[in-house]
């Protein structure tokens, strides 16, 4: 036996593992209760009783329902953008750049779309913690696009005199609101979202006024 291999982890790790696993058995027994009653009809109770634990033990994690709904939505949003950044094609154009982080985006949605429209219906109502985390999500994601925005002015793609904060936001808001709408529909298509999005994302960067009204 290798003496210098200890078997036993280090309490403290230990305990981290545990309370990381524990963690995740919450959240995915929340994901598919949210999907499959809808936020309103879903208790902390039926929680814990579907992820197999203690009433007492939901509560250590998570102080209640909405904090819940924010980390189910924070933590797969993560990992999407994680991955969309790290697949981005860099030799593209700034509007078809966008379109594939969004892309991604919508995509994740269309996957649950039940759990979906619960997270969109519910999510801007949460406060406290969970809030700031989740705007600071937001945050990182207006960062990064305006990144992309310095980027493409230095190729001389778009303009020098561009606002980054301004094109970032014009962008990040089209997106939630062809999101948002698509997702109260009967069906949510993803297809037709992302064409719809591409249209108005076409309108935004062409602009509608004559050069005499921007004159």
């Amino acid at each position: 036996m290798d003496r210098h291999h200890n078997p036993y982890p280090p309490p403290a790790r230990h305990r981290r593992k545990q309370k990381a696993e524990t963690r995740c058995l919450i959240l995915n027994a929340a994901r598919r209760l949210f999907g499959k009653r809808g936020f309103e009809k879903t208790t902390m109770r039926s929680i814990a009783a579907e992820a197999g634990m203690g009433y007492g033990t939901v509560f250590k994690h998570f102080s209640n329902k909405a904090d819940l709904l924010a980390a189910c939505l924070h933590d797969a949003i993560e990992k999407t953008l994680a991955a969309a950044f790290d697949a981005l094609p860099p030799d593209v154009s700034f509007q078809d750049q966008f379109l594939f982080l969004a892309g991604k985006l919508i995509r994740h949605y269309a996957e649950q779309p039940a759990l979906s429209k619960t997270f969109i219906e519910h999510i801007f109502t949460v406060d406290g913690a969970w809030k700031a985390i989740m705007d600071a999500q937001i945050e990182q994601f207006l960062s990064n696009l305006q990144e992309i925005v310095e980027n493409h002015k230095k190729r001389g793609t778009l303009r020098k005199e561009v606002d980054n904060d301004l094109l970032a936001l014009s962008l990040f808001s089209s997106y939630i609101s062809v999101l948002v709408l698509s997702l109260r529909a009967e069906n949510f298509d993803p297809d037709e979202t992302m064409k719809r999005l591409e249209r108005l994302i076409d309108l935004n960067l062409t602009g509608v006024l004559t050069g005499k009204e921007r004159g």
